[in-house]
């Protein structure tokens, strides 16, 4: 007479040992990527606003400015460079979003396959 163990969860929700968690499904955003152009703008524009913001914070701070006074300056700095990369990078984005859409219909007017690999580039 033989028993079998139930998998039941501990008490903390972890699983019994040698139990293996059943395969998860895929998830949308492993999956889709921006073209790697946009990706590097993005990138580059957080990168900035962040330098910026700590450069201002740290040349405040030598000039021996209260801890209010770097705050906003910090603050400022990084709104005024933060909405002019993103109104840079959403300018670039809708470029390349509006320039992909002519070469798609460019290609299904004249018949030849439209494959999303070609116009991810």
């Amino acid at each position: 007479m033989s028993k079998e163990k139930k998998s039941t969860p501990t008490s903390t929700g972890k699983k019994a040992a040698g139990e293996t968690a059943p395969p998860k499904a895929a998830s949308s955003h492993g999956k889709t990527r921006l073209p790697v152009l946009i990706e590097l703008v993005f990138t580059l524009s957080k990168i900035i606003v962040l330098l910026v913001g700590v450069a201002v914070a740290v040349q405040s701070f030598l000039a021996g400015c209260p801890a209010l006074v770097i705050g906003l300056r910090a603050g400022g700095a990084v709104f005024i460079v933060g909405l002019a990369l993103w109104l840079f990078t959403w300018v670039f984005a809708r470029g390349a979003v509006l320039t992909n859409q002519i070469l798609i219909q460019e290609a299904v007017e004249s018949g030849q396959p439209v494959s999303t690999m070609q116009t991810k580039a």
